[in-house]
């Protein structure tokens, strides 16, 4: 029986770590590694699982080394990983901003006779006056199929949409979202 694996070559990458990719179980097998020529996977060693999973950063420069290995049958090449290095957070890297808060404000003619053109002016005061205005985007939008409260707003933060809610109180609600995305 032969062997169907031909070692190729000792490789040492150097790439941005993207995160990690598991399997079925929900175990991290892969590091996803961005290299100049597009991205990679390769395959972590059960030994080290663990302790990659608590130390690295997604943005971070890490350096891969290992063994490069050829599958003489497929023409695939398999890359046996045996340690990773981090090597710091990428200088012109920017982390993600964290999502933006979304506010829908009703401006169909129910709302806007029961005073919507108010709400949208008082929220956009309000929001100035705390100087949230950059933190949240205020969309004025069709109906928001909430006629018997008239006139209707909806704050989104994250995957939470709070409704019926004054303009004082949304300004509040959204410190409250920054500071703890602060935290």
């Amino acid at each position: 029986m032969s062997n169907k694996y031909l070692t190729l070559s000792e490789f040492n990458l150097e790439g941005q770590f993207l995160g990690f990719v598991g399997d079925s179980s929900g175990a991290c097998k892969y590091l996803r590694v961005a290299i100049a020529s597009g991205e990679v996977r390769l395959k972590i060693p059960k030994e080290l699982r663990c302790s990659l999973n608590q130390h690295l950063e997604i943005g971070e420069i890490i350096s891969v080394f290992g063994l490069s290995k050829l599958n003489s049958h497929t023409g695939k090449i398999k890359f046996k990983v045996y340690g990773v290095k981090p090597l710091g957070i990428c200088p012109s890297q920017k982390m993600p901003l964290p999502p933006k808060a979304k506010i829908l404000v009703c401006q169909k003619s129910g709302c806007r006779k029961r005073g919507g053109q108010g709400l949208l002016s008082e929220l956009e005061k309000t929001l100035c006056e705390r100087g949230l205005q950059d933190q949240v985007v205020i969309e004025t939008t069709g109906c928001l199929k909430r006629c018997n409260n008239a006139p209707n707003c909806i704050l989104q933060l994250g995957h939470k949409e709070y409704k019926k809610v004054h303009p004082e109180a949304i300004a509040s609600l959204l410190e409250s979202h920054l500071y703890k995305l602060q935290q």
